[in-house]
């Protein structure tokens, strides 16, 4: 029998539903979250993180979005993820157009890899 899933994982798929089909999956201590399949962002300790390609970067940067870093063998390493706001996530329509930008940066790393 599956875990239940956290209360801000249900958060984040209950505000990703009206843009498609969400689903969370738990991996490496906090959860993949898909949009139609498409994998678009993680959650790390009740964050949200969204995933950008080198289009999208430069605007989440200038959002003041920092990127998802962790250590690895002593080393900082980062992740094309950048992280969600409190406020953002209260925000509706800020929200999906930043979600909706990710998971077109994930179709596009989709098809990068084909």
């Amino acid at each position: 029998m599956a875990k239940p899933l956290p209360p801000f994982v249900l958060r984040v798929l209950d505000l990703l539903s009206p843009l498609g089909e969400p689903r969370a999956r738990a991996m490496f201590g906090g959860y993949g979250v898909y949009l139609d399949e498409k994998f678009m962002a993680i959650i790390v300790d009740d964050v949200l993180y969204l995933k950008a390609d080198d289009e999208l970067k430069p605007e989440y940067l200038k959002r003041g979005m920092a990127p998802f870093t962790f250590e690895m063998r002593g080393k900082p390493e980062t992740m094309p993820y950048y992280d969600v706001s409190e406020k953002t996530l209260k925000s509706g329509a800020l929200f999906e157009e930043l979600a909706k930008k990710s998971y077109e940066a994930a179709v596009r790393f989709r098809k990068k890899k084909r």
